[in-house]
């Protein structure tokens, strides 16, 4: 296979027209934002999961008989929606964290690469966040149901 190219000729050059300049405004702002929805989601993540501990704590004691203990009414399972919730908010803060690369910004193709892991990690960051978010209050429903 031949591996060389042609040469490109340029025959005219025209500025961008107002459309042209837009579209391609709004698709660096796309790109942009691509990794900050991401990054926005696991931070707001992070609160929630944090968040749900103590309700879900304040709601055994509201629901539990006086003088009771979880451990004596439940169980040991009381304490797993608490360590769901813990894992949501650990991985979402590494969904939260800047990545630990470092590139080179003379290569568009390394800043392309960068950009593309960091999407795709915090993308996932916030999908497991989610799952053991919501294994989390599945399990609080459960358990709370149980008493």
């Amino acid at each position: 296979m031949n591996t060389k190219s042609s040469p490109v000729v340029i025959e005219s050059v025209e500025p961008l027209s107002p459309h042209a300049k837009a579209v391609l405004e709004a698709g660096q702002q796309l790109f942009l934002d691509s990794v900050e929805v991401g990054r926005e989601f696991c931070k707001t993540m992070v609160g929630t999961a944090l968040t749900a501990i103590p309700v879900y704590v304040g709601l055994i004691k509201l629901f539990l008989p006086t003088g009771s203990s979880p451990i004596t009414v439940i169980g040991i399972g009381w304490f797993v929606p608490v360590v769901l919730f813990l894992l949501s908010a650990a991985v979402s803060v590494g969904g939260h964290l800047p990545g630990r690369t470092l590139i080179c910004l003379d290569l568009p193709a390394e800043i392309e690469a960068a950009l593309a892991k960091a999407t795709a990690r915090r993308f996932w960051c916030g999908v497991i966040a989610f799952v053991f978010m919501a294994a989390g209050i599945i399990d609080c429903v459960y358990v709370l149901s149980s008493i």
